[in-house]
């Protein structure tokens, strides 16, 4: 049966106390670097003096171009690699190609070995030549892994929710997808989430990601090395504070295979922009709802979950 109902989360989390990737945001102003916005006034820069060597109260403002330490200036913020356009409305139907899990026939669900061994991940597309990327889940080890096999010819995500847990499609070879010529995604989802029997669908958009030149400034040492995105999202506070989140739609999950689609208008509560622009797409991604206590091997209360997704496909409006 189908249901109408109101991705691509790049990069997945295997700390059990990570939260997921690309979902909320750290603060732009705290860390600022001295420099740039410090040898002036204050101005949009904080709210004291500025200081001579940007250490003053100045160089701590959270708002102003001063405070964001002159990562807007930099010629990689919200640089964008365009993906080529879908030549099809199916993305993954985990069918193997050439006899290899690992890779996407983009055919019908036939010839799958029941008998195979797991294959964790798989790929869609061909990379630098057509619209591709890929399958992932997270965390893949710690105490609570995600358990994911795509040899059967579909997705088969178990395991139990202890921390912090989901899945999604990467991009490959370039950062945005313009999926506009489509009204939304639709998918087949079955099994069991002891937790609320739903999931979250993520839709990241360009207007929410944080950008990798936060990211490579304003982490506590080590610097990370966040590939170059297309985000344009300065955090306020942390990477996870929720100032930067992608808009979300809340999937039922039953034990009948059930085809759910969900139109990119119906996927709301994103920041800082509401809703999803279909042209600025950088991911999708499935999140597991997450119990008390997350991380926490003493209080955490993890909870078992199993499911089957399968036939990922762009939609037009039905």
């Amino acid at each position: 049966m189908t249901l109408l109902l109101p991705a691509f989360l790049l990069g997945a989390c295997s700390d059990d106390t990570a939260s997921p990737a690309g979902i909320g945001g750290a603060g732009a102003g705290g860390m600022a670097s001295a420099g740039t916005g410090g040898s002036g006034a204050a101005g949009t820069g904080g709210s004291g003096t500025a200081g001579t060597g940007g250490s003053g109260t100045g160089g701590s403002g959270t708002a102003g171009t001063g405070g964001m330490g002159g990562i807007t200036d930099n010629p990689e913020f919200g640089f964008k690699v365009l993906c080529p356009a879908p030549a099809q409305a199916l993305i993954l139907d985990f069918t193997p190609a050439g006899g290899s899990p690992g890779v996407d026939a983009g055919a019908a669900d036939a010839g799958a070995d029941a008998g195979a061994p797991p294959v964790r991940d798989t790929t869609f597309g061909n990379f630098g030549t057509t619209f591709a990327g890929g399958t992932y889940s997270y965390p893949a080890d710690g105490t609570w892994p995600i358990a994911s096999d795509v040899a059967q010819g579909n997705w088969h995500l178990s395991g139990n929710v202890g921390t912090f847990s989901g899945f999604g499609l990467y991009i490959g070879g370039c950062n945005v997808l313009d999926a506009s010529t489509y009204d939304g995604i639709s998918f087949t989802i079955s099994g069991s989430v002891a937790m609320g029997n739903a999931i979250t669908l993520n839709v990241n958009t360009s207007a929410n990601e944080v950008s990798h030149v936060w990211l490579n400034t304003r982490q506590p040492p080590p610097p990370t090395t966040a590939a170059v995105n297309s985000g344009r999202c300065i955090p306020s506070g942390n990477q996870f504070d929720g100032s930067c989140a992608p808009p979300t739609f809340s999937v039922p999950v039953t034990a009948q295979p059930t085809t759910v689609t969900v139109l990119w208008a119906q996927l709301t509560s994103g920041y800082p922009s509401l809703t999803v622009n279909p042209s600025e797409i950088t991911g999708i991604s499935w999140s597991f709802p997450v119990p008390p206590g997350a991380g926490d091997p003493v209080n955490a209360m993890p909870y078992p979950m199993d499911i089957v997704i399968d036939n990922i496909r762009f939609v037009d409006n039905p």
